[in-house]
């Protein structure tokens, strides 16, 4: 081919197709690459308000589980300093009432946003409900002999600020997530009796 035989106006007609083409691959890259840019903010943007969803839950949680373990505090504290009364009781059970079931909803909704810390949270949920049951037993051998019912509820002072302790200790652990299998390994060495009495119930 004998470029010299080309008429100039056929080089203005290939500039202008070549610089159409450039312009159009440019534009479809800068589009693409927009495309994608904006995808990953959006994904950002979603794992941002799921963290700070779990974050919200969880501390839900935490205060939750605070307030059952100074609820049973309070309740065999009391029993404890020989200083009991059915309309304390009463109290107690209003409150652990409220309590327990916001724990499993809230255990509900950060299972659904991080399954492995809801599935983690379990444990905690079952001493709750562990604890609860022993003391609420101890409730009602109080309304039959006040006497043994005190003595009962005495007792479990200890296993109430064990758990109070679980809580204030562990739960922060698996809030920063730290593993959470240690958990039983601690509770053996620190609190024989509470795994102990879980294993008899």
């Amino acid at each position: 081919m004998d470029w010299a035989s080309i008429p100039k106006e056929a080089y203005a007609l290939l500039g202008a197709a070549v610089g159409a083409l450039i312009s159009i691959v440019t534009a479809y890259l800068t589009q693409r690459a927009q495309r994608k840019l904006e995808r990953e903010k959006l994904r950002g943007a979603r794992q941002g308000a799921m963290l700070r969803e779990l974050g919200r839950c969880f501390q839900a949680m935490a205060t939750d589980f605070g307030s059952a373990a100074h609820s049973m505090c309070w309740l065999t504290w009391q029993a404890s300093h020989g200083n009991m009364t059915q309309e304390m009781i009463d109290e107690y059970n209003a409150e652990i009432h409220e309590i327990l079931p916001k724990l499993v909803g809230g255990k509900i909704m950060i299972w659904a946003l991080d399954p492995k810390l809801g599935d983690q949270l379990d444990e905690y949920i079952q001493l709750a409900y562990e604890v609860d049951e022993k003391i609420g037993i101890a409730c009602l051998t109080f309304e039959k002999d006040n006497a043994v019912g005190l003595a009962e509820l005495k007792a479990l002072n200890t296993l109430a600020k064990d758990f109070d302790e679980i809580i204030y200790r562990k739960l922060g652990e698996i809030g920063r997530g730290r593993p959470h299998t240690t958990l039983f390994k601690w509770m053996a060495r620190k609190w024989s009796d509470l795994l102990r009495k879980r294993r008899i119930s």
